[in-house]
């Protein structure tokens, strides 16, 4: 199967191409388009967050710890002492349940309905920080980029 260095490749070409193709009806300016390029590369692996060993698992991983120790710890902030039992609590909880309970490889992540909830995550988030759609829709084709790429290499 590819790796991340080959889904990362083939999901900005993927998007580079439908972008030439629909350059009409897309309107990029420098903040979309910085925006886009992130998201497709994070998009581009997502679909392996499933994995172990792969790369976009750990990243996630960690993200999601780290940021539900920051919230946590703003939450109890006041009693510092309660901030940091909870903080490490949540951490360990999290680092647990994402170690020991996650889908089977090529399962759900791996799917088009999958694709289009992670595509609907993306575009709230970008609509309400940044404005946008744009990088939601790159979000879903590069996510698809990955999905289409992997069935490829397995009718091989």
């Amino acid at each position: 199967m590819p790796d991340y260095k080959v889904h990362l490749i083939f999901g900005f070409v993927f998007c580079a191409i439908l972008y030439y193709v629909f350059r009409q009806l897309i309107l990029l300016d420098i903040k979309s388009t910085a925006i886009s390029l992130l998201l497709i590369g994070f998009a581009a692996l997502f679909p392996d967050v499933d994995h172990q060993n792969s790369k976009i698992h750990r990243w996630v991983k960690s993200i999601i710890i780290i940021i539900a120790i920051i919230v946590i710890g703003v939450i109890c902030y006041p009693n510092l002492k309660i901030a940091f039992i909870a903080s490490f609590g949540s951490g360990m909880f999290l680092y647990i349940l994402l170690t020991w309970f996650k889908p089977k490889h090529r399962g759900i992540t791996h799917t088009f309905k999958f694709s289009i909830i992670f595509s609907i995550f993306i575009g709230i988030i970008t609509l309400f920080t940044f404005h946008t759609l744009i990088p939601a829709l790159f979000s879903f084709l590069a996510y698809n980029s990955h999905i289409i790429l992997d069935k490829l290499v397995q009718e091989l």
